[in-house]
Order: structure tokens, then C-alpha cells, then sequence
């Protein structure tokens, strides 16, 4: 995920000596081009000015030359940088246009990046449920076709999120007029109409035509430099307008178009960092990890900056353990680490939040290895930093140190250590339902996993009063958005009701139990019929969870009944993946010979008894007798 960063460097005092010029101007986002006054811009080795009442500013660098890296900062109080990434640049061979800075009121870019998920969520689901609608369930291969579907429908998702965050940093003064009334209507609601707008146009005619003006006035003219740049800043719009479309199609499950749309938009600029950066986080939302990585190898090729490097390693690092290949994922991690870790010597604040996504990154890397130290070190440095940046914005930075302790949260339960981890938890939800008073879209969903993961601390600690109290929390906030997003959130609805069948279990209320676990199974077993491979497996676990609770109340048949749907299903998974499901198989036939021996049908027992104890011997795990 990409991170919002803020630029803040040590100011040193300088001569007149060797001092390179630098100019810019500071305008409002989305305002037509409103200019921002009495904005500090500094960068090191710089003298500190305002913008003039036209937001116009001149900077002089020290021991700077043309083509060196600067990192910028503008501050001005009630104002936050929308282009902060920008910030990051370096000084121009031939400064023909001046430097954009855009601010917009502080605050503002959190709640349109909230929105714009919002919007490409509800998009999403319904373009899901209408192709899920139209799929011929008499027809072979249609579960197959459905379970893709939905991975899809994750994907996107998934990719939304990060969409929503490009959108909000959009600044619709610096594209095209196509594109604005296109991305009004997304705005809208309206992704439909906004594909047609943006389709009824030849960009690729434009841009060619653009083009061949750059070639035949280049060094013909006085004005050369000046209408070499309208035209470089048409084609720039060209492509922003392409890559707004890509992403509309990717919402719209369009994906084919959507490939062709990004490579396009590549090609009409192919030295153009951010279109190989974006199209390769777009290929690995589609399970394109091959091309995905090609692209984010040539994206580091590109990269004007070390922010730029460090930033693509990390997402490499993402994409080599998504293929589960930890060597190469934790040497691009380290890269990654090893450059803002560098920068952030310098710049603390500036490259403060990129250390923090790194460190996170390896901590769950390190997490999923069972490697616990390391872990425990990556997301306590990633604690600190987000503890630091919340000083200077809590509403940008809060939510990191949210997410890290609740990382610590999990960390600390599988540790045993579970005074540490409600701690953790503890913190993590007062700032994330701090938040969902005003952010409720974005935040509740978290505040919801936080209450699940404190239930199941509470349910292993024997406190049942307290993990009822959290696990009926997140079941109302899943229920609530479950209303108007079933195919997102019934199986969080589901996941929460075994919980609870699973509480109410321990304590003897059998009555209880099985009304939570006939939910989830009930979601599950709907679920299970268009994409089996994720939720029959689920299934799996509730009927044996009901069979432990029929066998309880020495209701025998019915437990057979729910170990033998078990049973077969696990034992299907098993022939195409035995590491992940033959334990469960054990697992269920233990659970056969304790019935079988409480039948007192002992042969029957035994039998169940060293099957699964010859699967617990291959895997080297113990018998769990009863």
C-alpha cells in the first residue's frame, strides 16, 4: 500500500557560494488553481521562504546542482500537502515551468480517500453480485468459474483501497476537462457513464499527434521550450486520464481492458515511473505476480529518487512472499529498509511513516516464520516511529500506531503472553473507535477485527463475560455492514458466530452454541456452493464444532451425522493439498473414535483411533485424547 509522506529536513545555514535556483508555486487542490499565500517552503541546504500572494516562491540551494535530489517541505497552519510523494524531486536541468506544490485543508485527504472506497465498494459488490447472477449453474465448470469470481471480487476490493488513495490525492486542476467530467460522475456513483465518457474519446490519435508537434518544434523556435511543455503536459493528462480509466475498469471487472488500458498508458511514456509503479501493483491484485514483478524491476530501472526505490522494493517484498519466496522477499524487504532507514537519519519525519510500512511488512513477515524476536523488533521500531509522527498529525498517524499494536496484539497471544497483548489490543481500539465516531466507513470494520481478536484472547483466558462483550461487538458492526455488503461482511458475520458458538460451548450453553454455529454454517454452506475451495473448509470446521456439541449433549447420531460431513469434506481437500488438510482429517477421525468409544463400539474406535493417529505420526504432531 502506498504511504502519504511528509517532507521535513534539518535547515542549515549557507553562503552565497555555488547556490543553484529552484522555483515553485502553491495552489489549492481541485480549485482551479487558487493560489495558497504565506505557505514555509524549505528544503536542506536552502534558504526558507513564504509564497507570495500568487503562491509563487524562489529557493536557493547551496553546493546543489542540476539533477541532484531535494526534498521539499511547505507548512502553513490548517493545510496538508496533497502531492507529497512529489516532494520528494530534483533540481531540473533547464527549469521551464515551475514546481506545483498542492495543499488542500487539513483533514481533507482522509475523508475523500474514506469516500472514494466507499463508492468503489458498492460498485464493486454489485458489478460481483450481477456477474455472479448471470453464471449457469447447469452448465460445467461454473464452480470453477464462480470461485474465480469471487477472488476477483477480494482482489478488487483490495485494490480499491488503493485507488481510493491515488483519487484523493488526484488534483483535477491538472487534468483534462474529459476527465473531470468523468470523474465527477464517478463522484456519483455513476462508474458506468464515466467508462462511456472516457471511451468515446481517441486518446491514443492525441497523444501521436501530440508527439509529432514535440518532434517538429523541437529546436525550430524561441518559444521551443515553452510548447514543448503544453505539449508534454497534454500527454501527461492523456496518460492520468488512462490510468483513471484502467482503474475504472478494474471496478467494473473489466479486467482484460483494464491490462490493455495501463499497458497503453505505459507505452504512450515509457520513462514514466509512476504508470510501470501502479500497473505492477494492478498485475499483482491479479494474481500476475510473473509480470507483476518484470514491471515493478523496470519501475526500480525508473526511479527518480531513492523514495521511488525504497518504495518498489517494498512492494516486491510483498509480491516474493505472496509466492513464498521468503529469501528474496526479505533481501528486497531490507533493501527497501536499509534506504529510508538512511533517509530517515536525516529526515525523521519525513521518511519516518515509509520505515514504518517496511518494518511492518517484515514484522508479519517474520510473524508467519514463527520467528517472534525479529518480529517483536520490527513492529516495536514500527510502534515508535508511528508514536513520533502522531505529534506533528495525529489524524494521518494515529491510525499506524493503531495498527501496529494491534500487530503486537497478535504477536503477544501466540507468545502466551496475553497481559501484553490487551494492552496492544486495548490501545489499538480506543484510537480506531476514537476515529469511527467521524470515519465510521473506514474504521468500524477495524474496530470490529480488534473486538474479534480481544474476544478470542478473553475466551482463551477463561474470561467469558468479557469475550461475549467483544465478540457481540464485532458481530453487531459486521451484521450492521453485512445489511448493505452481504458478500463482504456475512463471512466476517459467519467467522464471528463460530466464535461465539465456541464460547457459549465452554460454557454450557448448548442452546446458544447451536444457534451461533447454525448461522455460520448456514452462511458458510451458501457461500460454499459458488466458491467451495475457501468455505467449504470453513463448513468443515462448524460441522465438527457441532459435532463436539452433539456428542456433549449425548446426542450421538447427530454427531456421527455432522463428523461424517466432516470428514468427507476434508478428505476431499486432502487428495489436492494433504500438508494443509490430512491434520484435519486426523483431528476428525479422534473426534469419530471418542464417539465410537462412548458408543461403546470399540472396534469402530480403534479403527478411527490409528487412522488418525498414523496422519499425527507423519506430521509429527501428539494425539489429542479424550
Amino acid at each position: 500500500m502506498k504511504k502519504t509522506l511528509f517532507f521535513l529536513l534539518v535547515i542549515y545555514s549557507f553562503s552565497s557560494k555555488s547556490q543553484t535556483p529552484f522555483s515553485g508555486i502553491v495552489t489549492e487542490q481541485n480549485s482551479g488553481y487558487k493560489a495558497i499565500s504565506n505557505v514555509q517552503i524549505k528544503s536542506e541546504a536552502s534558504n526558507t521562504i513564504s509564497s507570495d500572494v500568487k503562491g509563487n516562491f524562489n529557493l536557493s540551494f547551496q553546493n546543489k546542482k542540476e539533477g541532484d535530489e531535494i526534498y521539499l517541505q511547505a507548512e502553513k497552519a490548517g493545510y496538508e500537502i496533497v502531492n507529497a510523494k512529489e516532494m520528494a524531486t530534483k533540481i531540473p536541468k533547464k527549469q521551464i515551468t515551475p514546481f506545483k506544490i498542492v495543499m488542500c485543508k487539513a483533514g481533507t485527504l482522509a475523508q475523500n480517500k474514506a469516500k472514494y472506497y466507499e463508492i468503489s465498494e458498492k460498485h464493486i459488490t454489485q458489478k460481483y453480485e450481477k456477474e455472479l447472477a448471470k453464471l449457469n449453474r447447469s452448465t460445467e465448470g461454473w464452480r470453477e468459474k464462480a470461485a474465480k469470481l469471487e477472488e476477483n471480487f477480494r482482489g478488487s476490493l483490495e485494490f480499491a483501497r488503493e485507488l481510493a488513495d491515488r483519487y484523493s490525492m488526484m488534483n483535477l486542476d491538472d487534468v483534462s476537462e474529459l476527465q473531470r467530467k468523468a470523474f465527477r460522475l464517478y463522484e456519483e456513483n455513476k462508474v458506468d457513464e464515466a467508462l462511456k465518457i472516457l471511451e468515446g474519446e481517441n486518446y491514443q490519435e492525441n497523444i501521436k499527434q501530440v508527439k509529432a508537434e514535440q518532434k517538429k518544434i523541437h529546436y525550430n523556435t524561441q518559444l521551443a521550450d515553452y510548447e514543448i511543455a503544453k505539449a508534454e503536459e497534454i500527454i501527461q493528462q492523456q496518460i492520468s486520464k488512462l490510468m483513471f480509466q484502467a482503474g475504472l475498469y478494474a471496478q467494473d471487472f473489466q479486467f482484460d481492458k483494464a491490462e490493455r488500458t495501463y499497458e497503453i498508458a505505459v507505452e504512450a511514456d515509457t520513462s514514466k515511473f509512476e504508470s510501470v509503479h501502479d500497473f505492477a501493483y494492478f498485475l499483482r491484485q491479479q494474481n500476475q505476480h510473473e509480470k507483476s514483478m518484470q514491471y515493478y524491476k523496470k519501475a526500480l530501472r525508473l526511479a527518480r529518487t531513492e523514495l521511488d526505490v525504497a518504495l518498489t522494493q517494498n512492494n516486491l517484498g510483498s509480491s516474493y512472499r505472496t509466492k513464498n519466496e521468503y529469501s528474496m522477499a526479505l533481501n528486497a524487504y531490507s533493501k527497501a529498509l536499509e534506504i529510508s532507514e538512511r533517509l530517515a537519519k536525516i529526515n525523521p519525519a519525513g521518511y519516518g511513516l515509509c520505515v514504518v510500512a517496511i518494518q511492518n511488512n517484515l514484522g508479519n513477515w517474520y510473524y508467519y516464520q514463527n520467528e517472534y524476536k525479529l518480529a517483536l523488533k520490527a513492529y516495536l521500531v514500527a510502534l515508535k516511529i508511528s508514536e513520533l509522527l502522531k505529534k506533528i498529525n495525529p489524524a494521518t498517524y494515529e491510525p499506524e500506531v493503531a495498527l501496529s499494536q494491534n500487530n503486537l496484539g497478535n504477536l503477544y497471544y501466540s507468545q502466551n503472553d496475553y497481559s501484553s497483548a490487551l494492552k496492544a489490543y486495548s490501545v489499538a481500539l480506543e484510537i480506531r473507535g476514537r476515529f469511527a465516531k467521524s470515519n465510521p466507513a473506514t474504521h468500524e470494520r477495524e474496530v470490529a477485527g480488534i473486538e474479534n481478536n480481544l474476544g478470542l484472547l478473553y475466551y482463551t483466558k477463561n474470561d467469558y463475560p468479557s469475550a461475549l462483550k467483544a465478540y457481540s461487538v464485532a458481530l453487531e458492526i459486521y451484521e450492521r455492514f453485512a445489511k448493505t455488503n452481504p458478500s463482504t461482511y456475512e463471512p466476517e458475520v459467519a467467522r464471528t458466530q463460530n466464535n461465539l458458538g465456541l464460547l457459549y460451548y465452554a460454557k454450557n450453553d448448548y442452546p446458544s452454541a447451536l444457534k451461533a454455529y447454525s448461522v455460520a454454517l448456514e452462511i458458510y454452506e451458501r457461500f460454499g456452493k459458488t466458491n467451495s475451495a475457501t468455505y467449504e473448509p470453513e463448513a468443515a470446521r462448524t460441522q465438527n464444532n457441532l459435532g463436539l456439541l452433539y456428542y456433549a449433549k449425548n446426542n450421538y447420531p447427530s454427531a456421527l451425522k455432522a463428523f461424517s460431513i466432516a470428514l468427507e469434506m476434508y478428505e476431499r481437500f486432502a487428495k489436492t493439498n494433504s500438508v494443509t488438510y490430512e491434520p484435519f482429517v486426523a483431528t476428525t477421525q479422534n473426534n469419530f473414535g471418542v464417539l465410537y468409544y462412548a458408543k461403546k463400539e470399540y472396534t469402530t474406535a480403534l479403527k478411527a483411533y490409528l487412522i488418525g493417529l498414523g496422519i499425527y505420526a507423519n506430521y509429527g504432531l501428539k494425539l489429542n485424547q479424550k
